[in-house]
């Protein structure tokens, strides 16, 4: 039987537990779920959680009762997975623990991504086999955030020790262990270019001229389908430079033997170090010797579960005079704004951005500062699942953190138009966040907010407080694209009419929106945001009741988001207007199924949720709908769609038989819709109706027939009667209300 003191957890490309017999034996989990719980202890600093923690982890979608009752049913079948290794996890009454002797391999990438031995760095860039639990998916969204979060730590510390490794490796002339580590760059982010230009300079080298060029070829060509964009200058010269010759193959031999005379530079330096080496290398020498393909893993891995790829730009050596200390910080020096093309990325419709890291006002040793970071972390992934923008990765933007930064000067460097800065502050019993978001060019704020929330729960809310500040930064850089006073570029169209529709569903904004997305796609008809735009546009004068043909805008919606998942299957906002067309249909269970794989692509959609909530009321599961809204309306508390949301609580308390509740909501809906758009009144008629107050019932009923054009009020009166009259119903007790206010205007 195995000893939990020598078990091990393979976390890092296709998860693994062995025990520590000999041979070892491989121990099988029977379910996802309880790889996640072990991995989720792992990653603990004491290796240990809550049953309620994990509860809400692992099946957070469920009722609080169901979720604790499927953790023990896990529990039960992990005892009996983990026979061999009974002292694995330690189980009682509140906690779940997990033995602090196992060896985990994500831990040990940690912890020697520091050190400052170069057969630590060569042990741990070993260990890195690909992203952290790769192979387990459990479309899980609490679960699925932890370990995006994890993933994160973990590349950022692989992309040090591949570097590291690369480095020393080219110092030592082992030019398969050079290649190696510079592959374990490229499986991390292909398209960063400082990297690639490394990967180049190794294999011509080490491969020679032409295996060089056939790299060099596979790059520019996936650079320009990705980004459309071309390689940055200097790589263009490196490219030219091996085309002419200029890196002659290596004699490895000679570089070795040249090369032994200096390990002893590499070699342990104290009795502690050649003890840990002693250590450590035995069980890291089989891996070492097939890094190179563990690292064609990590990138097969990297392609498969990647989401979208962030640009990346280089850090350059600074000039000589700047390499003087005077005294004073200098910020890095990074290429030149070549590196985001953004004129490239305005021909797509496509604004760049950097999340500058978030700063604590307690200083960079704080608790505070720990979540300021967290929130970064998540803001940066939140707004890259916006497809209308690339952001900044997060191993560049953390070259500024802690450090005074000009914005004008660091949107130069990265080619970027906006930054966004924050800080945050914990007063005991409030938590709060500041944000800017600054025009890089002018140094302008061109909008800036502040949040609050109960220090107590703020472990639980920094996912959700990401998810908000995404949406509002989404918002706000539309609107300051489309006040740019310039001869509308692609993006700047796209912008404007986004902008017309916040302003309201009328006939004027919606008319305005439509002749600018039309611009657009005649400019760039294969232009996915101008589809999905034109199509969201339609489908708004068709729900606010301001067309006479709604099927055909509605065939010319499905139209243009069936053409825009074509040329991007993962666009979440097309599968959002694909469930807003269903749900015009009354074809509720197909909209509930795009709304969900709208959110699955980004989670950051109020409105998704929001949508998804009124969809679920109108199929009769409005028990079901209200964490939907009220979720919707924390992450964006002073979002555009604010009203109609009220209005889909109101709508739903109604049909829960709340009918105060549902005045209440509603009459909110009226003061934050716009004046002409009478669902609000006509919502409100059918609940005062409902409660017997036909006085307030009737005058609500007559501004929403002034308002409503006469065809429209014709047909829904049509369809109230119609609905009435079928065994199964959607909305019933608000079609019952109107039905009685129809009845009483008569």
């Amino acid at each position: 039987m195995g000893r939990p003191d020598s078990a091990s957890i393979t976390l890092l490309g296709r998860c693994s537990l062995s025990t520590g017999d000999t041979p070892p034996q491989t121990v099988r989990l029977s379910s996802r779920k309880a790889w996640a719980l072990i991995a989720y202890l792992a990653m603990q600093p004491d290796r240990t959680a809550t049953r309620g923690q994990l509860a809400a982890l692992l099946w957070g979608d469920h009722a609080d009762a169901q979720a604790r009752h499927s953790l023990r049913q896990c529990l039960v079948s992990l005892r009996q997975d983990l026979a061999a290794l009974p002292n694995l996890v330690a189980i009682d009454s509140d906690r779940i623990s997990l033995s602090p002797s196992v060896t985990v391999d994500a831990l040990e990438v940690l912890s020697l991504a520091n050190s400052p031995s170069p057969t630590d760095v060569q042990c741990a860039a070993s260990l890195y086999s690909g992203p952290f639990l790769a192979d387990l998916e459990v479309g899980n969204e609490a679960l699925d955030e932890w370990v995006q979060t994890q993933r994160g730590r973990l590349e950022t510390a692989a992309a040090t020790l591949f570097e590291r490794a690369t480095a020393e490796a080219e110092k030592l002339g082992r030019g398969a262990d050079a290649l190696a580590a510079a592959e374990g760059l490229l499986a991390l982010d292909p398209l960063r270019e400082d990297w690639q230009r490394t990967a180049l300079r190794i294999c011509a080298r080490y491969r020679g001229r032409d295996a060089a060029l056939a790299q060099a070829k596979k790059f520019t060509v996936r650079l320009e389908d990705e980004l459309g964009t071309e390689p940055e200058p200097a790589t263009l010269a490196l490219i030219e430079e091996i085309r002419r010759a200029e890196f002659a193959p290596i004699d490895v031999a000679r570089e070795r033997r040249e090369a032994e005379g200096r390990l002893a530079v590499a070699a342990p330096s104290s009795d502690s170090e050649r003890k840990t080496v002693g250590r450590r290398w035995p069980r890291y020498a089989g891996l070492a010797a097939t890094a190179f393909g563990l690292i064609a893993v990590g990138a097969l891995f990297t392609i498969v579960f990647r989401i979208e790829p962030a640009q990346v730009v280089q850090q350059a050596q600074p000039p000589a005079a700047a390499a003087q200390d005077d005294g004073a910080w200098q910020a890095p020096r990074l290429s030149a704004p070549t590196a985001v093309d953004m004129p490239a990325l305005q021909a797509k419709a496509i604004i760049p951005l950097v999340v500058l890291p978030f700063t604590a006002m307690a200083g960079l040793d704080s608790a505070d500062q720990a979540a300021a970071d967290e929130i970064s972390d998540d803001l940066i992934n939140r707004l890259s699942r916006f497809r209308e923008m690339r952001v900044i990765s997060r191993q560049t933007a953390w070259l500024y953190r802690g450090r005074p930064v000009d914005v004008a000067g660091a949107g130069a460097e990265l080619g970027v138009r906006y930054a966004v800065e924050g800080t945050v502050r914990g007063n005991g019993t409030k938590f709060l966040v500041n944000v800017q978001l600054v025009d890089t060019p002018s140094r302008l704020q061109v909008w800036g907010d502040h949040f609050e929330w109960e220090s107590a729960a703020i472990a639980n809310l920094q996912d959700e407080i990401a998810r908000g500040l995404a949406r509002n930064l989404q918002i706000q850089i539309t609107q300051a694209e489309s006040r740019r006073p310039v001869e509308p570029a692609v993006a700047a169209l796209i912008a404007k009419g986004q902008a017309a529709r916040y302003r309201g569903r009328t006939l004027e904004n919606l008319t305005e929106a439509l002749a600018l997305y039309e611009e657009a796609l005649a400019r760039d008809p294969e232009l996915v945001p101008g589809m999905v735009g034109l199509a969201a546009t339609s489908l708004e004068l068709v729900t606010s009741g301001l067309v006479t043909d709604p099927p055909q805008h509605m065939q010319r919606a499905e139209a243009l988001l069936k053409r825009a998942l074509q040329k991007d299957p993962d666009h979440s906002g097309a599968y959002y207007q694909l469930g807003l067309l269903a749900q015009t249909r009354e074809k509720y269970e197909s909209a509930l199924q795009s709304y969900a794989r709208s959110i699955e692509l980004n989670p950051s959609m109020p409105f998704a949720y929001a949508n998804l909530g009124i969809s679920l009321t109108r199929i009769g599961r409005a028990g079901e709908a209200m964490p939907h809204l009220r979720y919707a309306m924390r992450l964006s508390p002073k979002d555009p769609s604010l009203g109609f949301w009220y209005l889909f609580v109101g709508e739903t308390e109604l049909e829960l038989g709340n009918n105060e509740a549902a005045l209440e909501w509603l009459q909110r809906a009226l003061m934050r819709m716009p004046k002409d758009n009478p669902l609000a009144h006509g919502w409100l008629a059918s609940a005062y109706a409902l409660g017997g107050d036909h006085a307030n019932s009737a005058k609500h009923f007559a501004e929403f027939r002034r308002i409503m054009p006469a065809a429209r009020f014709d047909r829904m009166q049509r369809s109230v009667k119609q609905n009435l009259e079928r065994d199964e119903v959607y909305r019933r007790r608000l079609l019952e209300g109107l039905a009685l206010a129809f009845a009483a205007s008569h």
